[in-house]
């Protein structure tokens, strides 16, 4: 039953993944999209894809603090090494 029930879970997350790729052919440049196929691609443990990702939504303006801790919990440092965060700033 658990076997049956990851594969549907995984199923639908490649069903999920197909069709943001599909609506991204449509806006490549979507960081909505874009953080969401990333998204995907980390819980289908596609890492470096993942990472692909997440990378090219800071490229196109998202703002790398907002997808900094959940960043920091999934890869290690040295996985992060291009990415650069903001300093934090203390008031």
């Amino acid at each position: 039953m658990n076997q049956e029930k990851s594969n549907n879970s995984n199923q639908e997350l490649l069903d999920t993944y197909d069709k943001l790729f599909e609506h991204l052919s449509q806006a490549p440049r979507s960081r909505v999209i874009i953080i969401r196929l990333a998204d995907v691609c980390l819980k289908l443990g596609r890492k470096k894809e993942a990472l692909g990702f997440y990378k090219r939504a800071i490229n196109f303006g998202f703002p790398a603090e907002e997808l900094e801790q959940n960043l920091k919990a999934s890869f290690s440092e040295k996985e992060l090494e291009s990415i650069v965060f903001p300093a934090k700033v203390e008031p």
